[in-house]
């Protein structure tokens, strides 16, 4: 059947189709950008989220040297405690980030290695050291001490602590930059795809006027046409009217 021998009504709806469809493409298309927003925004707190909890893993551990030295100048019992609460923490904060960063194998590893260097760290460098300084008044010497300390071991376990935690933030950031990029990216698309439903749905507006005002007319000439043939058949002035 050609076009021009279609009902009115079916040309309308099949003029105003093919825009009405891509609009609900863009439409589609709209929603997913949003959601691929959502994710995003999501991942980029998630990453804050684990920045903040290396930063506190870290305050946690240097609490425990603190109170380590304090323990060492002073021998007074009391000053462990910075160090006791700072270890508590440390490893809680450990066991909590691992977690959170469970989808990704390679910073889950680097606090594997962080507890691990730690653990050393308590084993051949903190625990001599402070046991050592409460048998001092059993005929140790504050020279013995001394020796010990001077052999800097906490500093070299400790600069091995710093290094995984900051490979791990570094990983962290990289990774937060990229989602920003993405983030920034998926936006100006759903902005452009926002744009594009506007003129979609502004060339439906328009063609479905166009197809008004031309049914319209095509009612004008209809009523025309009907008017002369009365007037013709009946030679009567009112059937001109139409």
């Amino acid at each position: 059947m050609k076009f021009q021998n279609l009902k009115t009504k079916t040309k309308i709806i099949l003029a105003i189709c093919p825009p009405m469809a891509l609009m609900l493409i863009l439409v589609g298309v709209v929603i997913n950008s949003i959601g691929s927003i959502l994710e995003t925004e999501k991942a980029v707190d998630h990453t804050h989220e684990v920045l903040s909890e290396a930063s506190a893993i870290t305050r946690s551990a240097v609490d425990m040297e603190t109170g380590m030295r304090g323990y060492l100048l002073a021998g007074q019992e009391g000053f462990l405690a910075p160090y006791l609460e700072g270890e508590k923490k440390t490893y809680v904060g450990i066991a909590a980030l691992k977690k959170v960063v469970n989808d990704n194998p390679i910073q889950v590893k680097r606090l594997d290695q962080v507890r691990t260097i730690l653990k050393e760290w308590q084993k051949n460098v903190t625990e001599t050291t402070i046991g050592l300084r409460r048998d001092i008044g059993d005929g140790k010497t504050m020279n013995d001490m001394a020796k010990l300390v001077g052999e800097a071991n906490g500093k070299i376990f400790f600069d091995k602590f710093r290094s995984q935690i900051a490979a791990f933030i570094d990983q962290e950031l990289k990774l937060l930059e990229i989602r920003r990029n993405h983030s920034i990216n998926t936006r100006e698309r759903a902005n452009e795809n926002f744009e594009k439903v506007n003129q979609a749905s502004a060339r439906v507006h328009h063609t479905l006027e166009v197809l008004l005002a031309a049914h319209g007319l095509l009612n004008f000439a209809v009523d025309m046409e009907t008017g002369m043939r009365g007037y013709l058949l009946a030679g009567q002035e009112g059937f001109l009217a139409p």
